[in-house]
């Protein structure tokens, strides 16, 4: 159903389309639609290229549309230099809940272990209220870290807690 290949900068336009198709969930990811511009394509595009990050698109088989996508970066300050953070997973509304996301993550984390040595840590970052995703990231072998007491401000106002969470790299070297 999905073919999952590496991302680069042609792709911009499609990224932008699913992170727009992403936002309207409400919850689905961090930013609104609002804040979906093609300004923050480029930051993304930037990160992944200036601070050695990975980007992975899934396409949907018969029509190549874009339908999933995961990234990170690194920090970009050398005492982290051996951390991927701002993980972001996106699976298009009318792809979710059919395993597309875990299949994404696994070879994002492979692509880590078989040809990142220079990657210890994985971070990412998630409201305490999703639940399914939250048992995705353990299932993928992340390791809850800490709670950020009431980091998130939900779109009705109310505060919660954002869960911190990282895997290790078992092939790192240096």
């Amino acid at each position: 159903m999905m073919f999952i290949r590496k991302g680069s900068l042609a792709d911009k336009e499609a990224l932008f389309n699913l992170y727009l198709d992403v936002s309207k969930k409400q919850n689905g990811i961090a930013r609104a639609p609002e804040e979906i511009d093609i300004l923050f394509i480029d930051d993304v595009f930037n990160n992944i290229i200036k601070k050695e990050g990975l980007l992975f698109l899934g396409e949907e088989r018969t029509t190549e549309k874009v339908i999933a996508a995961i990234h990170a970066h690194k920090y970009g300050i050398g005492i982290f230099d051996h951390v991927l953070t701002h993980l972001t997973i996106l699976v298009h509304r009318d792809y979710q809940h059919q395993g597309l996301g875990t299949e994404l993550f696994q070879r994002f984390l492979s692509e880590i272990e078989k040809h990142r040595p220079d990657i210890k840590r994985v971070e990412l970052e998630s409201r305490a209220s999703n639940k399914k995703a939250l048992r995705i990231y353990q299932k993928m072998g992340f390791k809850h870290e800490g709670v950020l007491h009431q980091k998130t401000r939900n779109i009705d106002g109310s505060f919660e807690d954002s869960y911190v969470f990282a895997w290790e790299n078992k092939n790192f070297l240096y």
